[in-house]
């Protein structure tokens, strides 16, 4: 049903979404009022945080690329903006654009400092990239659940489909992460997320199964099953 330029945007699509949520959590949560950080560890997670941004920001404009590809005509996802219509797509498409919004926005005051990059600004940013980006986790499970094809019919896909793209998010945070000075000086501050990390993929897999068992009990997802089982 669907080709490989959109399954790549799903993919990328929530990959991002999920980095720009752990992200802004993790941010928000080491600036909390009360916390106290070392001189070094503020400029290494500093650092990060940027990358992550950075990051995050490539993939979403890289999933967005394959969607308006796989459209052939790009100018016909203006008409979700032109005319709108209340549905999943039209929710998902504000979400994936205001996300993208916040992206640039977050991105450009890392590059260009204060106001930006500081203080509430920032902190209302990433919560608003955070709340966007749950959207933009959830509405494609949301979209198919609603859907007339019996494989999908449950409300289980949207809990499977922003579990996989918060243990993507998770993944793509660590590996910047890894491959960053951060890998020293915030180890203490990534133990959390490798245990988010765990029990993100334990529930992935316990919605997996429990989205098998819906289907498996579909008698008219019977055909779609067995293609998927083989």
């Amino acid at each position: 049903m669907f080709g490989p330029l959109l399954i790549m945007y799903l993919f990328l699509g929530g990959v991002a979404a999920g980095a720009f949520f752990v992200t802004a959590c993790w941010s928000l949560a080491f600036d909390r009022p009360g916390a106290w950080h070392d001189a070094r560890t503020r400029r290494t997670f500093g650092a990060l945080r940027r990358r992550c941004h950075l990051v995050s920001l490539l993939v979403l404009i890289a999933a967005v690329l394959c969607l308006l590809w796989d459209l052939g005509m790009p100018e016909r996802a203006l008409l979700l903006f032109l005319a709108p219509h209340l549905t999943f797509v039209t929710l998902g498409s504000y979400a994936l654009a205001a996300l993208l919004l916040a992206g640039v926005f977050l991105v450009a005051g890392d590059a260009l400092g204060r106001p930006l990059a500081h203080g509430r600004p920032r902190r209302v940013l990433e919560a608003a990239s955070a709340m966007l980006s749950c959207v933009v986790m959830a509405y494609t499970g949301a979209f198919l659940a609603s859907g007339t094809v019996p494989l999908w019919s449950t409300p289980v896909l949207v809990a499977l489909f922003t579990l996989s793209s918060l243990s993507g998010g998770l993944s793509a945070v660590m590996l910047v992460d890894r491959f960053t000075q951060g890998r020293t000086v915030l180890l203490r501050s990534v133990r959390p997320l490798q245990a988010a990390h765990v029990a993100c993929l334990t529930a992935e897999a316990l919605a997996l199964g429990l989205f098998l068992l819906a289907a498996l009990g579909n008698p008219d997802a019977a055909r779609s099953v067995a293609r998927l089982l083989e």
